[in-house]
């Protein structure tokens, strides 16, 4: 079975890849990258059995007929602010609070939106949308997707980082300082759907209610995610 997921699951997919190997002796390949990144790898005909990616994304698919029409939500998540661990965490209670945060900071580690990341996309329409872009342009550090983002403060190589909290839980060393004041806050909703052209949809089925699963509930919240 071949699952191109989302790379924000990543804490939870890998791991219950493993065991349902384990458990039905069913090899599971699990391709995970930006969501945009396996959406172009899917539209470009790469075959599947299972996607993981955000709502938007999957209904393209489905319009196009790769994807059947099911839909499965598996949990949601917002944008973090990491810092290295042991350091102090700066205010960014407010959106005014947030705004001097990122003008005060030395360096700051962002995904790249041009590779297709959910909170590389949206983090930079916000930094525009609040006038700083081109502020803080000099001391951001483009990475190419969110667990670089914060290994890249993890490494002391940036001050301060911004991506999924499940990417930033992930990431020895680096710490999620809290999530982003609310009215600036996105979360993002992952979801399952199905390669229409599957021939091991059932199982591609049985992995899904194996991640809606209540014993994968603690690993959920652990890596950062509310369930629907």
């Amino acid at each position: 079975m071949k699952i191109f997921s989302a790379l924000a699951v990543k804490e939870v997919v890998a791991p219950a890849s493993r065991s349902f190997t384990e458990e039905t002796g069913e090899p599971v390949d699990s391709v995970f990258g930006p969501v945009g990144m396996m959406q172009g790898k899917i539209t470009a005909g790469e075959a599947g059995d299972l996607a993981i990616l955000i709502p938007t994304a999957l209904e393209t698919l489905q319009q196009a007929g790769t994807l059947t029409s099911e839909r499965w939500d598996l949990g949601r998540v917002g944008i973090g602010v990491t810092i290295k661990e042991g350091a102090t965490s700066p205010d960014f209670s407010t959106p005014e609070a947030f705004k001097q945060m990122l003008l005060n900071a030395r360096s700051i580690a962002l995904t790249d939106p041009n590779v297709g990341g959910t909170a590389g996309i949206y983090l930079a329409g916000l930094l525009e949308r609040m006038g700083i872009a081109e502020t803080i342009r000099p001391k951001v550090q483009w990475q190419k997707n969110g667990f670089f983002t914060a290994q890249a403060v993890a490494n002391g190589e940036a001050e301060l980082g911004m991506t999924q909290v499940s990417e930033i839980v992930a990431v020895r060393g680096a710490v999620n300082a809290g999530p982003l004041p609310e009215p600036l806050q996105t979360v993002t909703t992952y979801c399952a759907g199905v390669f229409a052209a599957s021939t091991a949809q059932d199982k591609a089925r049985a992995f899904i209610e194996k991640l809606r699963s209540p014993a994968l509930e603690p690993k959920w919240k652990q890596a950062g995610f509310d369930r629907p």
